[in-house]
């Protein structure tokens, strides 16, 4: 097996568990991270491409300190 064969096969045997998460567990990740880290996630991954919209508690911080 040459070095392109082994990279296909270890590539296919990836398991993509952050996509098998439930939305409720993603929003409970979320709601601990800052608006602009959770607005980075939706590049992850095309089913959290609007995850962020339904996010129960929003976490923004202005000039550096965090408000509630």
């Amino acid at each position: 097996m040459d070095d392109h064969e082994m990279e296909e096969s270890i590539s296919s045997e990836i398991v993509d568990r952050l996509s098998e998460l439930p939305d409720s567990l993603i929003h409970l990740i979320f709601s601990f991270l800052p608006m602009r880290k959770v607005l980075s996630t939706t590049l992850l991954s095309k089913r959290w491409k609007n995850l962020w919209t339904s996010v129960p508690y929003l976490n923004f911080c202005f000039n550096g300190v965090d408000s509630v």
